[in-house]
């Protein structure tokens, strides 16, 4: 069994990822993609309608404040704000951001709700009254505890979450009409720019392309793009806007701080990424040798980059949306259930028996 200590230390070093990533996330993000969501909540929020918006394993709030100013642009004088993540200690750290933060009384969860809201109150942002509710909870049955929401968006998370689960949850948790904001989805490669680490027998790209391999075979990240993009449709929900938000972390002495801070833990995930995937081959002593050469270049005076290729999704919810599929169906919690839910899936995509080529 895990103990206090342990979890306490995977708690704090996840807490200590997303606040090193929450400046790279925020300068990476497409601007073309961020002025069609503008765009949107300008057209949601008209006739004074107060938008409602759900994030998605919100973590430490990262996204918050480009909402507000989105909301801002929009002309949105208000905007109401319900962060949701299984962790409450992350979602409460995020708000120690906003000092200002004027709290009340949160409400009583329904009887059996996975869901519980942990502050609910009021913070002013670039001119917008927000009205923030943190929820400790499953992001992915948000549909389950609350109406359809106008904006559903996700940051860093769809290529977490299997399309076809991640596609069933928008829908649900997102109205007819609506759209559903998803930056930072991880599209698998990754490379190093400036001076090669000239390590013999191993160069940087095979490197970056066995750590890609480790993303999807290992880790189990779903970072098909255009898969994602397929399997939303077949929800009902198409693409608004789409643009690349790739993170470009510089290396060596002259790094910017935030570029320091992140890097020491994109440095770490290919360095425990990259050497296994040789284990048992002749390059295995070079793919630790290449890790030992990647961390040295965080301190070098040399100028290098890790870039790692994403892309932000802005999707429209099509007016009509089908019907959800009923939990049963659906969960991802049961095994048989997930399956039986895919296996649908399938046999709809493949249309009724005797039409298949």
């Amino acid at each position: 069994t895990r103990s206090a200590t342990a979890d306490a230390a995977t708690a704090d070093a996840r807490n200590a990822y997303l606040a090193a990533k929450k400046a790279v996330d925020a300068r990476s993000r497409s601007e073309a993609v961020a002025d069609a969501l503008t765009a949107r909540l300008e057209e949601l929020g008209r006739g004074g309608e107060t938008v409602r918006v759900c994030d998605l394993g919100a973590g430490r709030l990262g996204l918050l404040r480009s909402f507000a100013a989105a909301a801002r642009a929009a002309g949105l004088a208000k905007l109401d704000y319900v962060a949701v993540d299984a962790d409450a200690a992350l979602l409460l750290d995020g708000l120690g951001d906003w000092p200002a933060f004027a709290e009340r009384d949160v409400e009583t969860p329904p009887p059996l709700s996975r869901h519980r809201p942990v502050a609910a109150g009021l913070v002013q942002i670039a001119g917008v009254a927000v009205a923030l509710t943190l929820v400790e909870g499953d992001a992915l049955d948000v549909g389950d505890a609350y109406p359809p929401f106008d904006v559903v968006a996700a940051n860093a998370f769809a290529d977490l979450v299997r399309p076809e689960i991640l596609a069933d949850a928008l829908a649900r948790a997102c109205r007819p009409g609506g759209c559903c904001y998803l930056p930072i989805v991880h599209a698998g490669a990754t490379r190093l720019t400036g001076p090669s680490l000239d390590v013999a027998g191993l160069d940087d790209g095979e490197a970056c392309a066995a750590y890609g391999l480790a993303l999807v075979e290992v880790q189990g990240q779903h970072v098909d793009v255009d898969r994602l993009v397929e399997v939303v449709g077949r929800r009902g929900l198409s693409v608004a806007a789409r643009g690349a938000s790739d993170w470009v972390v510089s290396l060596g002495r002259a790094a910017p701080a935030a570029d320091a801070a992140f890097g020491a833990f994109v440095c770490d995930f290919l360095g425990l990424g990259v050497p296994p995937r040789f284990f048992g081959t002749s390059n295995a002593a070079a793919a630790v040798d290449w890790a030992r050469r990647l961390q040295a270049a965080r301190t070098e005076p040399k100028a290098r980059a890790v870039v790692a290729s994403n892309v932000d999704l802005l999707l429209a919810v099509e007016a009509e949306a089908g019907e959800p599929a009923t939990r049963k169906e659906r969960s991802h919690r049961r095994g048989d259930s997930l399956a039986q839910y895919l296996d649908s899936l399938e046999a709809e995509a493949a249309g009724p028996p005797g039409t298949g080529a």
